[in-house]
């Protein structure tokens, strides 16, 4: 990789590496928060700061969450990430509007145990903060990354999958509202890598706009729980078939065989988790060239891809070169390493052709080149 900047674009670049630093510092704050304390606001904090001193929920949360932390709202690292619109996306969420959610309203799932597993419901508490959508960067601002944290004022219940009493599979906010688009755009003959507990499944068929739905998965008891808990319950389950295979092998041996008009690629639980996956998939997608691809969660996938990418930008400016990345100690400078190659002959000239080979649709292509 080649960077030869004026000091004028130099320094417009160092802003995007200064918001990578602020995104990975209030990504660990809100990660804490989520982790550990997401019980920490009580509805006595909230009914106080909204009463007393006339606060909106949203920031009576903020500053009841800070308080539990025994942290200023007025502090200066605080302050800054307020400044910079961190949190912007605080919200207190409708419990109607995911208690009307079709998958929910219409299969009405009942609990059910079976050896080390179980199928059960969980409850959000009163205040208790989550994540509820996808990632957003602002490219228009620095790629600075915007977290939404929800809560709902009552209790609310969400279906999980258990084995062993630690979660496996859940329907929450989350899961609904980062399926919404896909579930909206699938079309045609769909096929999707990753059962879970079939609500992307079950949303598409629903899709008028759906003429059938192929699930790629290789658990044999998710399949076994899905097929006796879920499927005698929908409907439309002769729009369904279900293949017991591994995603990849699928995708490069049977699925250029067949046409595919939609797929939807889910087999992980996080970005950290995914990314490797993602990476290959996207390799993968020549071998169905007509078949239109999504991803989950994959504005994450490319907000952790595109940090990589300015790591590197950053390093190549210090000084560092091919012998820098000839050595791997763990996952994450493995595909350092392989970004690195990827981008070996790579020239940057200009501030804008860093800042638009950041935006998601170059930063897809380059996920093909890995």
């Amino acid at each position: 990789m080649k960077i030869n900047l004026t000091k004028k674009d130099l320094v417009k670049f160092q802003r995007i590496v200064d918001m990578k630093y602020l995104n990975m510092e209030a990504d660990d704050f809100f990660s804490d928060y989520l982790q550990n304390d997401y019980l920490s606001v009580t509805s006595e904090d909230m009914t106080d700061l909204i009463k007393c001193q006339a606060m909106s929920k949203k920031d009576a949360f903020l500053t009841a969450w800070l308080m539990n932390k025994d942290i200023s709202p007025e502090d200066p690292e605080i302050l800054r990430m307020k400044e910079e619109g961190f949190f912007d996306k605080i919200d207190c969420l409708n419990d109607i509007h995911y208690k009307k959610n079709l998958f929910s309203n219409s299969l009405r799932i009942q609990e059910k145990s079976e050896g080390s597993w179980a199928l059960s419901y969980n409850y959000y508490q009163p205040y208790e903060g989550f994540l509820y959508d996808d990632l957003y960067s602002n490219p228009n601002h620095y790629f600075s990354e915007r977290n939404s944290i929800g809560f709902f004022e009552r209790k609310v219940p969400y279906l999980v999958l258990k084995e062993n009493d630690i979660i496996w599979m859940s329907i929450t906010p989350f899961e609904i509202n980062t399926m919404k688009k896909p579930i909206e755009q699938a079309h045609g003959n769909v096929i999707t890598f990753g059962l879970g507990l079939g609500y992307f499944a079950y949303m598409a068929i629903n899709n008028s706009n759906v003429d059938h739905v192929t699930i790629i998965e290789k658990d044999k008891k998710a399949i076994k729980i899905f097929e006796n808990e879920i499927l005698p319950r929908i409907r439309l389950r002769n729009k369904l078939t279900i293949l017991e295979m591994d995603a990849f092998d699928y995708a490069k041996e049977q699925m250029p065989l067949r046409h595919y008009d939609y797929a939807f690629f889910d087999i992980y639980h996080s970005a950290d988790d995914g990314i490797d996956s993602y990476i290959r998939m996207k390799k993968l997608e020549s071998f169905s060239p007509r078949t239109e691809f999504t991803y989950w969660i994959e504005n994450s996938m490319l907000a952790l891809l595109r940090r990589y990418v300015i790591t590197l930008m950053e390093e190549n400016l210090n000084g560092y070169s091919d012998p820098d990345y000839q050595i791997a100690t763990n996952k994450e400078e493995k595909l350092l390493n392989k970004i690195y190659s990827a981008l070996k002959d790579k020239e940057f000239k200009t501030y804008e052709e860093i800042h638009d080979f950041l935006l998601d649709e170059n930063l897809k292509r380059l996920a093909k080149s890995i």
